[in-house]
């Protein structure tokens, strides 16, 4: 079976890389994996940064996980903070999420994540389109 593609996947590459550490993450699912890491392990996020998304998604499955920050507790908060960037006005990406005006944004997956989005039994938390219509929202207040 084929795998659901969504038009804001965090595996499409963003206009321009966000930087970071001196590190170029050219699409939100490198950078969140990445994130995973060590502040100071700059090695693994460089590496992290420079394969295909699919592969960081794998990478950062095998990663020992950061001990500064519970990952499970900033975890929304890192991918808050690169879909803003992803997402920022002026960026095809901005535009993309306006045109949806106010519809409900849902991560719809074949792949059983039931954390950011939701399976097609309608199971799963949809934490990516709540982040999505967060930052949506504040666009259209100006914020």
């Amino acid at each position: 079976m084929a795998w659901t593609k969504n038009w804001f996947s965090n595996f499409e590459p963003m206009d321009t890389p966000f930087i970071y550490q001196d590190i170029k993450y050219w699409t939100a699912e490198n950078f969140f994996q990445a994130m995973k890491t060590e502040r100071e392990d700059l090695t693994t996020r460089k590496l992290i940064s420079e394969v295909s998304p699919s592969e960081a998604k794998k990478m950062g499955r095998k990663v020992k996980l950061r001990k500064d920050y519970n990952w499970d507790e900033i975890k929304f908060l890192v991918m808050e903070d690169i879909l803003r960037f992803k997402f920022m006005e002026g960026t095809s990406w901005y535009y993309k999420l306006m045109a949806t005006g106010s519809e409900e944004i849902i991560e719809w997956n074949n792949w059983g994540d039931r954390i950011w989005g939701k399976t097609y039994d309608g199971v799963g938390e949809n934490h990516l389109g709540k982040i999505l219509m967060k930052i949506r929202e504040e666009h259209k207040n100006g914020d």
